[in-house]
């Protein structure tokens, strides 16, 4: 039997199918609505190489480690606040800071621009 969270992520993805099949927008924002907050954890905004940025700062973390997140979506969708939460949990869960950035997505940024984009926030990372 499928937890009431899955049920959850399923009426959505519903949802935005039957939207879409009318010629509606969805609305991506709304994935962060069916995830709790993580408590204690820092969220940072701010621009990396023209694009935005966010750490996910837990209060207990080792400043020595870093996860550099993609937030998903196939390069169709998704942005740093649809996984906000989610990366706040990772940061928690890992002890350590979490760097979210805002790629360009497809079709607007023709490929390779989400990968040019993920080099440059990995390489900004390195620095």
């Amino acid at each position: 039997m499928a937890s009431i969270e899955s049920n959850a992520v399923r009426d959505m993805y519903l949802d935005w199918t039957a939207a879409r099949i009318r010629g509606e927008q969805q609305d991506p924002e709304s994935w962060g609505n069916i995830t709790a907050e993580p408590g204690a954890v820092d969220y940072l905004e701010f621009a990396l190489g023209g694009m935005r940025a966010m750490w996910a700062v837990p209060a207990q973390r080792d400043d020595d480690r870093v996860l550099l997140w993609f937030h998903g979506g196939g390069f169709i969708a998704g942005s740093i606040y649809t996984h906000r939460k989610l990366c706040g949990h990772l940061a928690k869960a890992i002890g350590a800071r979490v760097l979210n950035f805002e790629y360009r997505l497809l079709p607007e940024g023709v490929r390779p621009a989400p990968v040019d984009d993920a080099i440059v926030a990995y390489r900004w990372l390195l620095d």
